[in-house]
């Protein structure tokens, strides 16, 4: 029977008699519950493979970027910052975060196809919202700052 992480134990990540490797699309849907929109995290993952190239994992690329989009899903959508932590917890430790810091967030920002992102409110419902600079800078200091 597969655990989920609880705030307080994410050293738990999903487990049976052995080790489950989760991508990070799917830990994100085993902790909402509900089917994930394909672009939620996808503007942000893109930026992050243009710049970084192949320095790091796809699922690094892809766990990053969802963290970008939960970030600004709970700041601006209102989405569970309970959920977010869970979120972030649980696939740092499978996934580590890429690495980065504000000497690239221009360089980021500039590569990013859309700054219209799919977010997720507090009911766990996506919306298609227009961004703005500042929004998507506050989200990479969360990825670098966390």
């Amino acid at each position: 029977m597969p655990y989920i992480c609880k705030p307080n134990v994410a050293k738990t990540i999903l487990q049976t008699e052995k080790t489950i490797m989760h991508t990070p699309r799917e830990l994100l849907y085993i902790i909402i519950k509900k089917e994930i929109d394909k672009e939620f995290g996808a503007p942000f993952t893109g930026a992050f493979e243009d710049v970084f190239g192949e320095a790091y994992d796809k699922e690094q690329y892809i766990a990053t970027g969802i963290c970008c989009s939960l970030f600004l899903s709970s700041i601006i959508k209102g989405f569970p910052t309970e959920k977010l932590h869970t979120y972030v917890r649980c696939v740092r430790e499978t996934y580590p975060l890429i690495v980065f810091n504000c000497n690239k967030y221009d360089e980021l920002y500039n590569r990013m196809e859309e700054t219209s992102l799919s977010l997720m409110d507090k009911d766990l419902t996506f919306h298609r919202i227009e961004t703005g600079k500042s929004d998507i800078l506050e989200a990479f200091d969360f990825v670098t700052n966390g």
